[in-house]
């Protein structure tokens, strides 16, 4: 149902779709909070609600959707932390809330999704330091961007080596380039302009050819 000129609430009602493993409502004119009902739908594992006007914290209920695999709300309104329990759908490998209103820190878990290939939280408020990237072994793609995050890059970035796009831009983060960057020799995307760090530019990042 992506792609329509669908408007209104998200009927409750599709709880009762128990069978379902995929759910995709992207880019139409959708309003409301997420209904907890949603939750309900724990054979899904492609959730797409991104591209509409859903606001609201996303509800507790989704942690049963432990099958997940792809979980997208970009470009929503939706607002609160980022729950704690992201960090147990841990067959995911996408995961996209960038381009809402989204407060607080990155909650720890979000470090222990091992099968992440894409983690978008760009353009939120969340605040608090980088976490570590911790099993993030297999990210591509890491967009932090547009927050107010503080502290330093961690250099346990330089444990992802399979990053090709690495977007931490329009943030606060402070003190110097990590070393361990130049470990990141996919890297096509490399944005950390609009923050405070300082200091020597490593020479690593001549060798990212």
């Amino acid at each position: 149902l992506a792609g329509n000129r669908l408007t209104g609430i998200l009927p409750r009602e599709l709880g009762n779709l128990t069978k379902l493993d995929s759910l995709s409502l992207y880019q139409n004119e959708l309003e409301g909070e997420i209904p907890p009902d949603i939750g309900n739908l724990t054979e899904l594992t492609i959730l797409f609600l991104g591209g509409n006007r859903l606001h609201g914290p996303m509800p507790d209920s989704l942690r049963n959707l432990r099958k997940l695999v792809q979980f997208n709300v970009n470009g929503n309104a939706l607002s609160g932390p980022v729950p704690s329990w992201i960090g147990e759908l841990t067959e995911l490998t996408d995961l996209v809330l960038g381009s809402n209103r989204l407060t607080g820190e990155i909650p720890g878990g979000v470090s222990a999704l091992d099968k992440l290939l894409n983690l978008d939280l760009a353009a939120n408020q969340l605040t608090g330091s980088m976490p570590d990237p911790g099993r993030l072994t297999q990210l591509v793609t890491l967009n932090l961007g547009e927050n107010q995050l503080t502290g330093p890059i961690p250099a346990g970035i330089g444990l992802l080596v399979d990053l090709v796009d690495l977007r931490l831009d329009y943030n606060g983060l402070t003190g110097s380039i990590p070393h361990e960057i130049g470990r990141l020799t996919k890297i096509e995307t490399l944005l950390l302009s609009n923050n405070s760090l300082e200091g020597d530019l490593p020479s690593e990042l001549g060798e990212l050819t």
